[in-house]
This record gives structure tokens, sequence and C-alpha cells, in this order.
């Protein structure tokens, strides 16, 4: 509306609109408004100028808001002449005088009334060049196309309006099938992984579709718009004055016209040639961000999925959520899951340590969960028991199987009986050449010379039967009533004369030649023997493990011993000489004590001796006097 009332005079009076169309859907793209075209902007143009002049002439609409919308739009898209043969036509129509269309005659135009008037599934829908061609004889006609009120009934829209969430659910889910099936997923694939649930408000699928389409177009074509493919540039072909004009700016001025000339020509293949390698890398780069952003759209379109699945069934709800958590049991069978939550529970598992046997058999599951599992046995790094056995697996999983087991280290016992996963077709060729073909291409286990209509089934085939050549952890492979036939028994019987591991494979229920059988009995007899020469080997290592264990540990009690006997004797040793200690210090204290004693003695000896002394002394002085 506002795009309109501000460019309306340079609308109205353009011969050629699709550069100003151009012009507003660049702005809108701008503006985050992404997925339309050049051909719904005009249509939706169209469709507003058809409800004004329906409104100008007569028509009503319910809504006070359109009304005043639609009077706002009159002055932007009609001159003042049109508008006053639409107030012409208005007052006709109230007078009760049939309206004639510019396009045609009223019984046209009510042919065409009733037809919008059928049931929405028996509504033909215009294709893209058809809409483009109305919309342009529309734009560039004199005169306004009149409309009468039961054409502007037929001007509604057909579907309900939306809840912006059911847009958005369906734009997803149209957005991850056009995703899968460019990356040349067959429909039934897209059907069972993606399915149409498009209950309740049932839009027009195929317009939708188209719109998601074009809309791709045009951001596509937004991204390449700055590519521009390199030209090359002749010499010969330049005027005189502008080829001395090259020879001075490309700095050529020595040697006669035919060496300038040549000169020039290389200097023009150089900066092609640079050119070609800038935009072959430049178109590289661009396809690398649609694959990218692809692969991104998918993987968020599938998480979505399988959350709305993991919603519906709470059971596999909380068996994921444990699983995400380890705290699963460490032997998990899960029984009555869906097929996007089964896909969840494979993704919960990439980075599960605690599950070490998942069964996952008897789901009815498909090969919609191949690439699941081929992801998950990649990036699981604890999982030793895998079976998927009673299911509807095709060779279509065994690629992404195949790939996964080439990496992975840990899988020990892997159970996919019960499941077509080698059933190829059964036509043969008439022709004695053909299967002469397909026998010698078996020979070499290489499906590039068999005949056109096995190739292509057992092309899926072959990346199982390399992996079991690579791999080096799995011991059990359970193949029984797989559909195991003459050439696909030959190629599994030349992967297993090349491989180390395997020591147990049922192959049971299924037709392979006695030739193959023998070869498969023969390779698995060599790998158990050597899994019995090293599982033999490993108990005399065991054992002699067992006895440097045990002698270790003699000498281990037996320098424990001696050294808590020398800790003893040292102790003692030590209790001994503390003993000798204080015994000498409790001698020298007597000793001490008796020397004391004796000086006291003396001492009070010698004062008696004093003091007789002293006494005898006063008496003898007394008799002198006299």
């Amino acid at each position: 509306m506002i795009w309109l009332e501000r460019n309306r005079e340079e609308y109205r009076a353009s011969k050629r609109k699709i550069d100003l169309l151009e012009q507003l859907g660049e702005e809108m793209a701008t503006n985050g408004i992404y997925g339309l075209t050049i051909n719904s902007i005009r249509s939706q143009i169209s469709r507003l100028k058809h409800g004004v002049q329906a409104k100008a002439e007569g028509g009503k609409c319910a809504s006070k808001d359109v009304n005043a919308y639609y009077d706002r739009l009159l002055d932007v898209l009609f001159d003042d002449n049109e508008r006053a043969e639409m107030r012409e036509r208005a007052r006709e129509h109230e007078g009760g005088r049939p309206l004639l269309s510019t396009r045609g005659n009223l019984e046209n135009r009510q042919a065409r009334t009733t037809r919008s008037k059928a049931p929405r599934e028996l509504q033909t829908i215009k294709t893209e060049s058809e809409v483009t061609d109305e919309s342009e004889a529309e734009d560039q006609g004199t005169a306004a196309r009149p409309l009468s009120a039961a054409n502007f009934q037929r001007l509604a829209p057909v579907d309900p309006i939306l809840d912006t969430m059911e847009i958005r659910r369906r734009y997803e889910l149209l957005s991850a099938r056009q995703g899968l099936q460019s990356q040349g997923v067959d429909p039934e694939t897209i059907e069972s992984f993606v399915p149409l649930n498009l209950t309740g408000i049932a839009p027009n699928i195929k317009q939708f579709e188209d719109k998601q389409e074009r809309g791709a177009t045009l951001q596509n074509c937004k991204m390449e718009r700055s590519i521009v493919s390199p030209v090359r540039r002749v010499a010969l072909e330049l005027a005189p004055e502008d080829l001395q004009a090259e020879f001075t700016s490309y700095g050529i001025t020595v040697g006669d016209a035919n060496a300038r000339l040549a000169a020039l020509h290389d200097k023009y293949d150089d900066e092609y040639d640079t050119a070609v390698v800038e935009y072959e890398a430049a178109l590289h780069k661009l396809e690398m961000q649609k694959t990218k952003q692809a692969y991104q759209d998918a993987l968020s379109t599938a998480v979505a999925l399988e959350r709305e699945a993991l919603e519906r069934e709470p059971k596999s709800a909380t068996i994921v959520h444990e699983i995400e958590t380890n705290v699963a049991p460490k032997r998990l069978a899960v029984r009555g899951i869906s097929q996007l939550a089964c896909c969840a529970l494979l993704r919960a598992m990439r980075h599960n340590t605690n599950v070490i046997s998942l069964d996952l058999s008897n789901n009815a599951l498909t090969d919609v969960i191949g690439v699941a599992i081929g992801n998950m046995l990649t990036g699981n790094k604890k999982l030793q028991v895998l079976d998927l056995g009673f299911n509807h697996l095709t060779n279509a999983s065994l690629q992404s199987i195949g790939e996964a087991l080439r990496a992975n280290t840990v899988l020990t016992s892997l159970v996919l009986n019960s499941n077509p996963v080698f059933q190829l077709p059964k036509e043969l060729p008439t022709n004695g050449s053909g299967s002469a073909g397909s026998s010698d291409s078996m020979q070499s286990g290489s499906p590039s010379k068999l005949p056109p209509h096995l190739a292509a089934a057992f092309a899926h085939v072959v990346p199982f039967t390399d992996a079991i050549v690579a791999n080096n952890s799995l011991t059990c492979l359970n193949l029984f009533n797989t559909g195991i036939a003459h050439e696909v028994g030959r190629s599994l019987a030349h992967a297993l004369a090349k491989n180390t591991s395997l020591i147990t494979v049922e192959i049971s229920g299924n037709t392979l030649n006695q030739a193959d059988l023998s070869s498969i009995a023969s390779s698995l007899e060599k790998n158990q023997a050597l899994f019995f020469k090293a599982e033999e080997k490993s108990a005399q290592l065991m054992e002699e493990m067992k006895e440097q264990a045990h002698q270790v540990q003699v000498e281990k009690e037996k320098e424990a011993k001696r050294i808590a006997d020398a800790e003893w004797h040292d102790g003692n040793a030590r209790k001994r000489a503390e003993i000798r200690e204080a015994e000498e210090w409790e001698r020298a204290r007597r000793t001490a004590e008796a020397e004391v004693q004796h000086l006291l003695t003396m001492e009070a000896e010698n004062k008696k001796y004093l003091e007789r002394l002293e006494a005898e002394k006063k008496p003898a002085k007394g008799k002198g006097k006299k």
C-alpha cells in the first residue's frame, strides 16, 4: 500500500511495469519478505485492483476496514476517467441494467462465476504463464474491467484464513519435501517420511507448492545475479581507435601491428582464464551455500517432525529422554515405535554411553530410518549388539549401514533377519549374453558389468559387502531370510573370504549356490580357526600373565615381609636403646643424688664441727680472764 501510494503516477503511466515490480520485490526482500515472484506480485495487485473496482461499482464488503482500505486504493490504482466510468456503471447497476464486461458478455462471466462455485477439489489451477498473460492484459488495458456484485463475491479467497502457526508448519513441511525431492529421494520414501498430513483446513496444495518453488527460484536468482559469466574478448572485433586505446592501456607499444595484436590476444586470454577460474569458484561457493542451506533446512524440519512424533508417543519420548541422559537399561528392547520416533531414538543413541544392546525388531520399520541407523552407528562408541530383525528394510538401507560399519569399531553383532535387504529384481534378461555377463561380474564382486535391471539395486549392496571386508569388530551376522540370491550370494562369499573377524553368519532361508555356500563355510572355518587360535593364545597369555602376576605377588609379599621384619627389628632396637638410655639416665640421676646427699652430709658434719670448736673456744677464754 505504501509503495503504491509512493509510485502511483509512475505505476499508472508505465506501459512496462516489470521494472517497477522488480523494484517492489527487492524492497520486500530487503524488509524480510521472501518467496515472492514478479507474477505473484502482479497477480496480487490485480486482485486488489479487481476488488477496488467491484467496490466502486456497487459491491459491498462485510468488513468496514476492507471498505476503507478499498476506498483508499481507489485513488491510487485508477485515474479520474476510470473512476468516472466506474461511477457511471455503479449508477447503471443501481438502475437494474446488466453490466457487460469488456472481456466478454454477461453469459461468459456468469459461466465463470458458476465455475468458481464448483467444489474446491474440482477447481482448475492456472499455470504461471496463464496468470502472467492475464495480468499483463489487465495491467495494460485502457479500460478497467467492470465487475458485478456476483463477481465480487467470486473474488473472495477460496480457502479460509489459516492460522500463522499452521501456515508456518505447512511451509516447513512442503520445503522439506522439496528438499528431499531435489536430492533424488523416491516419492514413496518422501511420502512415508514427510507425509502431507493436512487435515482440518486444507489449502490448495499445488498452488502452495508452486508458490514455494517460485519463492526459492527468486532467492536463487538474487544470489546468482551477482555472478556474471565471463566473456572472451576478441581484439579483431574492436574499432581501430578502441584497439589503439587497448594497446595503450595494456602497455603494448613495441612491435608491428600483428605482434601487438597477438600480445593483446594473450592478455585477453589470460584475463579470460582468470575470470573462468573465479567464476567457477564463485559457482562452487554458491552451490555449497545452497547445499548447506538445504541440509540445515532439512535437518531442522526432520528434528521438528521427530519432536512432534514424540509428543504423540509419550512412551517413546520417555525412552529417548533416558537415552539422552544415559540412564536407559544397558540392554534396551523397544516395541511399538513409529518411524519418526525411531529416528529420534537413533539420533539420541549417537552420543549414548551406557546402552550396549539395542533391540528394534518387530516394529515394521522401513528405509525411512536407514540413514538414521548409519548415523547412529558412525557416532556411537558403546553399542555392541544391534537387532533390526523382522522389519521392512530393503537394500536402500544397506548403503548407510555399510558406510557406518566401515568406521564402527565396537559393534560385534548385527541382526538383519527377515528383512528383504538383499532382494534384487526377479526379471532376468532372456539372452544368454546377459546371464553370462552377470556371472562374470559376480566373480569380481563388482556391479559395473551387471545388467541394468540389477545394477541399480546391487549398487546399494556393494557398500555393505565392502564394509564386511574392512570391518574387524563384527563377529556375528544374522542374514536369515534376507532375500539373498545367487548374485548377492557370490558377492557375499567374496567379501567373507577377505574378512578375518566374522565367525558366525546365519544365511539360512536364502537361495545360494553350493559353491558359494562352500566358500562361505570355508571362510568361516578359517576365521573360526583364527578365532580359536587367538582364543587359545589369549588363554595362554592369560595364564602366563596370571603366573607372572602370582610371582610378582609372591615377591611383593616377600619384600613386604622383609620390610616388616626390618621394621620390627628396627623398632625393637629403638626400644632397647630407649630402655638403655633411660636406665643410664636413672643411674646418673641416682649417682648425682648420692653425691649431692654426700655433700649435704659433709656440709652438715662440717657445720657441727665448727659449732663444737666455737663452743670449746668460749670456756677457754673465760678461764684466762679469771
